[in-house]
């Protein structure tokens, strides 16, 4: 997804291309939008089990973190190319 994100396949495209891809971008953020539950759910699920003092704790803080990175990181690339279509 990173990688789609990153195209600047609409520098050359017309009006009619862009108002394609720019329906694309939305129908992309609106699944997108979708996985934010999950993510919320990740970071809940870390702090319960950080509350109940889980032996494990400090491996699934770092996948949580990462977890958390990544999905920051796609939403500011899903914004940029919003941007950029606009």
């Amino acid at each position: 997804k990173e990688a789609m994100l990153t195209q600047k396949d609409y520098e050359t495209a017309s009006l009619s291309e862009i108002k394609a891809l720019l329906k694309k971008h939305e129908a992309f953020e609106s699944d997108l939008a979708a996985h934010q539950d999950r993510v919320e759910q990740i970071a809940a699920i870390a702090q319960e089990l950080n509350e109940l003092d889980y032996y494990d704790s400090p491996s699934v803080n770092a996948r949580c973190q990462k977890i958390c990175e990544q999905w920051d990181a796609l939403g500011s690339l899903t914004q940029s190319r919003r941007e950029a279509l606009e």
